[in-house]
């Protein structure tokens, strides 16, 4: 929170409304990201299954909550097999991992559940109405799309390292298309 707060290219997610859904997805993340730690060196077989409950439900809010937690599913599994390589028996490993994926995987596999429940046939695929506002590089082929994606890419890390010339709306715009190809 202090980050985005102090970081003037995401100071919207903590100064306005709009961006209650990413503070609320990264602090869910972050709990679970806790609980799945603690669960890595719980004791007893109820303490484990509380610590998974936990997790399930923090992950589960955090999908919920913005889609951008989905960077969740791979930080934990990650986290436990870093933090457990040092074991000899490939057996405990195995569990150790399997553990912290289970909690993962069933709050995944229920945010789909609830979307598709809540979206229907549009949480698969959206109808084509003809017009994408939001990727107005939708229907160029691969090769003429790569250039002015690279140069996006490269603004967007410019901005991070030296935040100067900010403006309320990054999207592109057609002129802009237009002088990066």
């Amino acid at each position: 929170t202090l980050l985005c707060a102090v970081h003037p290219v995401n100071v919207e997610s903590v100064a306005s409304v709009v961006g209650r859904a990413e503070m609320l997805a990264a602090f869910f993340g972050i709990f679970s990201c806790i609980c799945l730690l603690r669960l890595l060196r719980a004791e007893t077989r109820v303490s484990r299954y509380r610590l998974m409950f936990a997790a399930l439900m923090f992950l589960l809010c955090a999908f919920l909550s913005k889609e951008s937690a989905l960077v969740f599913t791979v930080l934990a599994p990650t986290y436990a097999f870093l933090a457990t390589r040092g074991l000899r028996r490939p057996n405990e490993l195995r569990i150790q991992i399997s553990s912290v994926s289970l909690p993962v995987l069933l709050a995944l596999g229920s945010c789909f559940i609830l979307r598709h429940n809540a979206l229907g046939s549009v949480f698969i695929t959206a109808p084509y109405s003809g017009v994408i506002a939001e990727n107005p590089l939708f229907h160029f082929a691969f090769l003429d799309r790569l250039l002015p994606a690279l140069k996006i890419l490269g603004d967007y890390l410019l901005l991070l390292i030296f935040p100067v010339k900010l403006r309320a709306d990054y999207s592109i715009m057609p002129d802009d298309l237009l002088m990066s190809v």
